[in-house]
């Protein structure tokens, strides 16, 4: 029986958020070989294919599908590809992912062997069959021969996600030296520029527009991408901070440029090939500078726009929405020891 009419996000009203068909098809392809001084190989020596058949029953729609490896390490989690497109199976159209499609898809060198799943994903419904085969060896005849035919289930699909960078609107933490939501700066300092874009001026304290500590502070916006997402193209921010400011992805490092200081904003381009599946964190790290406290603080706007990087049926997080910083962030950061607080 067709899954398609039940097939919709568990607990939600129908139509709260999209779904799709997903298949998980075991992989077994390569050579297991006996080596010398190594544990034996995982599986009977042997050479093992695998042929993925996928075909379209519709008789209108076309299909459109994306497919990964995950493989299955021994005792560990493995490697998990990125995804591959098969942008338009049409009508009755059939197609097939074999052992060497999958060793493509697997980051460089490929391995003589892996086990695992192939993983496929579709708009529609298909009929997805695996095919086993297995020798002694690569010329020797096939002594074992095995079809499944996998039945799909119904998965939430991640949506596109839309997230505002803005300070005064996103749920920016301060992190350092005290953990704690950002305030919103009032009276702003003389000389600070109006923010930019819809942003507003925020510190660790909204009397930081007028005395504020020298030294560093530092700012976290923390977000989480659906694995799977679609690397989006760079983009640009803008921001401005008293004294100065570098702006970081995920890691001290990978930095995106410095901040312009008050009196003007700077321009930066989103290197978007920092962002990863799961947890992300947007880092602002302000020093100011100075013999004597004085105003401190950033402003900076931005849209973030992933393809189908919103988890699905989740909420984009807002001022005053979001997770508490996890106290082990700092230690992943290796960061100046001024930047570190003690009790980490």
């Amino acid at each position: 029986m067709s899954n398609e009419s039940t097939c919709r996000c568990g607990g939600e009203l129908h139509g709260a958020c999209k779904t799709e068909f997903q298949y998980a098809v075991k992989l077994v392809c390569g050579v297991a070989a006996v080596l010398p001084n190594q544990a034996p190989p995982p599986v009977a020596p042997g050479l093992y294919k695998t042929a993925i058949n996928i075909h379209n029953p519709s008789k209108c729609k076309v299909a459109h599908i994306r497919w990964k490896v995950s493989v299955a390490a021994e005792g560990r989690p493995g490697t998990i590809s990125q995804y591959r497109l098969i942008d338009a199976l049409k009508p009755d159209e059939s197609i097939e992912i074999d052992c060497p499609d999958v060793m493509r898809a697997l980051p460089p060198p490929p391995p003589s062997f892996v086990k695992g799943y192939v993983v496929a994903e579709s708009d529609e419904e298909l009929d997805v069959v695996a095919v086993y085969t297995s020798a002694q060896s690569a010329t020797a005849p096939v002594n074992t021969f095995h079809t499944e035919r996998v039945q799909g289930r119904c998965v939430p699909v991640c949506d596109d996600l839309i997230l505002p960078l803005d300070t005064g609107r996103a749920d920016w933490q301060a992190f350092f030296p005290q953990p704690t939501p950002v305030a919103l700066v009032n009276p702003l300092a003389a000389g600070w520029i109006s923010p930019p874009g819809g942003s507003s001026w925020v510190s660790q304290l909204s009397t930081h527009g007028m005395v504020g500590n020298t030294g560093g502070y530092l700012y976290v916006l923390q977000f989480e991408l659906c694995f799977g997402f679609t690397m989006p193209p760079q983009f640009q921010i803008q921001g401005s901070a008293d004294g100065s400011a570098q702006v970081f992805v995920n890691a001290i490092g990978q930095s995106i440029g410095t901040l312009a200081s008050w009196g003007g904003y700077s321009t930066l381009t989103f290197n978007t090939s920092f962002l990863r599946p799961g947890t992300n964190y947007l880092i602002v790290a302000v020093n100011n500078g100075g013999g004597t406290p004085n105003p401190t603080g950033f402003a900076l706007t931005g849209v973030l726009v992933v393809p189908r990087g919103k988890c699905p049926c989740s909420q984009v997080p807002l001022r005053g929405r979001g997770a508490a910083i996890p106290a082990e962030f700092a230690r992943s950061l290796d960061l100046p020891s001024d930047f570190v607080p003690a009790s980490t």
